[in-house]
């Protein structure tokens, strides 16, 4: 099991749909599964498109710095990894 960051869960989040999102998923999530990986990645953009920099940024470095990619190449687990480097990168660079 690992700490969830302030991102992943619902107790502060202020955005209603978010706050549903959050909650219904920040108990399953697991770094060794697709689905909770997915979950994770649409939250990126979400976060994105609501203009939250510092909440993509975190989360993105959950998922960089927690998932360990599996060998051989698994596109469904790699995929996540790489939303999560393209939009720290965005929110570093463009906005």
């Amino acid at each position: 099991m690992v700490i969830l960051p302030p991102a992943l869960r619902s107790i502060d989040e202020t955005n209603p749909f978010l706050k549903r999102y959050k909650a219904s998923r920040e108990d399953k999530i697991v770094l060794t599964r697709r689905r909770s990986l997915w979950d994770v990645s649409d939250l990126l953009f979400y976060y994105l498109a609501l203009r939250r920099w510092l909440e993509a940024i975190e989360t993105s470095d959950f998922i960089i710095d927690n998932v360990k990619l599996p060998q051989p190449y698994v596109a469904m687990k790699w995929i996540p990894v790489c939303d999560a480097i393209r939009v720290k990168h965005f929110c570093l660079y463009e906005p």
